[in-house]
């Protein structure tokens, strides 16, 4: 083959090779964290936070973990451990969890997991709602740290609501079919609306 018609084929080969992972990447663009903007309805007047907008909504669904306490007779809260999806497109955009130990008082914990967003925000409990036996209480959390670049930087305040299941096992089986600090996962789904 003639070297004038190899290197036309050459030089569109690499042209080609070169271009489609930008190309396919410009298309995309960095995916949204962001969840409905809708306005939420239905939220108690006791968890709006005051002078805040609200920012986006994401869905979450996990675990609440409890451990056996023989000596008070109770299950306190270890700590959640729950997916966060975006509603817009039920994409999972972050993951929620306690700090191992407060930050400013904090240890509840809202953190993105897509590549391009690094933001997450740390809050402490302001308010509980009970909302019945057989669902945990609905909560207003206030941020005591914020980082990163992202949809969380500006989060002053989180809202938890329309919660389904997550309770801890009845009290009396503390000590009797569970051990003193056995733990006990418990299913559990809300949404929770971001403000700032």
């Amino acid at each position: 083959m003639k070297l004038s018609l190899i290197l036309p084929l050459v030089l569109l080969s690499s042209a080609l090779f070169v271009d489609a992972s930008p190309l396919s990447m410009r298309g995309r663009g960095c995916p949204s964290i962001l969840g409905s903007p809708d306005e939420p309805s239905g939220v108690p007047s006791e968890l709006v936070p005051k002078g805040k907008k609200f920012k986006f909504l994401l869905s979450a669904t996990g675990w609440q973990t409890y451990a056996c306490n023989t000596t008070g007779k109770s299950w306190p809260l270890v700590g959640p451990s729950a997916d966060l999806f975006n509603q817009l497109n039920q994409e999972k955009v972050g993951y929620h969890f306690f700090q191992p130990t407060a930050v400013n008082g904090g240890r509840a914990t809202w953190k993105s997991i897509i590549s391009c967003d690094d933001s997450y925000i740390i809050g402490k409990l302001n308010t509980t709602y009970p909302v019945g036996p057989d669902d945990i209480p609905w909560l207003l959390v206030d941020a005591t740290k914020t980082s990163g670049n992202g949809a969380f930087t500006d989060v002053t305040n989180v809202v938890r609501i329309n919660t389904k299941d997550g309770v801890a096992p009845p009290v009396t089986e503390c000590g009797t079919k569970y051990k003193d600090g056995e733990k006990f996962d418990s299913r559990y789904a809300t949404d929770y609306y971001f403000y700032h």
